[in-house]
């Protein structure tokens, strides 16, 4: 009895301890993609500002304002499944990395003799750089425990090649056919380099994250095997007090006794037998009396 109040004040703690960091990766989690998913809807604002009000400036506008359609479609489907799973996902980001790339050739196609296109006219590409920093915020994510112990890193170079890409088919759509007259190629390799720097940004920012969740791990650990250690020596308190002590008086009494021994004191001698019985791993409960 004593033993099964002991692995139970272990699992409370435990428990108690798994649920706490289980909720902290669930809120860091969820608070990346609130993040993500507000940058998108600033995004989408400047579009439907751009298609609207500077939608003259546009070598052709109704491909403007297709995009912009398209983004605001894709954006809430993309929400839609991120929501549900309550973070940022490699697959579901990859697919909106697909879309930016189709989204940049249709604004390339858009402001193909448009003045200041590397400015905010060509909203596709902050669109796109939150597709980046949402990848670069799942370089840190731990995939799990290896032989050793340690941990592995969960695909973080999916996320890199996908955010270069997305720089390479940026400067390409800026480049091609041509620089419009007054554009440079410094402002186009500058803005490129947009995908690269919050990639590793959002990269710095995860890692820095899932150290101090493997901290967190750790401590954790540390008052599991305390708490384990407290409730090993309340067994032994418990057994001291509860049973040795009882036993001693048990003895005493039976020193100054004769050869008739009362009905209490054979019940009692079967109550510390059952007990004594109990602290004894070995014993089945079934098997007690």
């Amino acid at each position: 009895m004593v033993a099964l109040a002991r692995d139970a004040v272990s699992r409370r703690v435990a428990g108690s301890r798994a649920e706490i960091e289980r909720l902290t990766v669930a809120r860091i989690d969820a608070s990346l993609l609130v993040f993500v998913l507000s940058a998108r809807l600033i995004h989408l604002f400047q579009a439907a500002i751009d298609v609207t009000i500077g939608g003259a400036a546009y070598s052709h506008p109704r491909a403007a304002q297709l995009a912009a359609a398209g983004c605001v479609v894709e954006s809430l489907l993309l929400s839609a499944a991120l929501v549900r799973r309550r973070r940022l996902t490699m697959p579901l980001l990859v697919a909106d990395a697909a879309f930016g790339l189709v989204g940049l050739g249709v604004l390339s196609y858009a402001t193909a003799s448009t003045v200041g296109r590397t400015g905010s006219i060509n909203w596709m590409l902050p669109y796109t750089v939150v597709t980046a920093t949402a990848l670069g915020l799942l370089a840190g994510r731990d995939r799990g425990a290896d032989a050793g112990g340690g941990s592995r890193w969960k695909c973080a170079w999916r996320g890199c090649a996908a955010s270069l890409v997305l720089a390479v088919s940026y400067a390409a759509s800026i480049s091609l056919p041509g620089l419009v007259p007054g554009e440079r190629a410094a402002q186009v390799i500058a803005n490129a380099g947009n995908y690269v720097v919050f990639y590793v940004g959002g990269a710095a920012v995860s890692i820095a994250l899932r150290r101090q969740l493997r901290m967190i791990a750790a401590a954790n650990e540390a008052a599991k095997r305390e708490a384990s250690q407290v409730a090993d020596e309340s067994q032994w308190r418990l057994v001291a007090v509860d049973v040795f002590g009882p036993v001693l008086d048990l003895l005493e009494r039976a020193a100054e006794m004769e050869d008739y021994v009362p009905s209490s004191l054979r019940h009692e001698a079967d109550r510390l037998i059952d007990l004594i019985e109990a602290t004894n791993p070995t014993v089945a409960i079934g098997e007690l009396r």
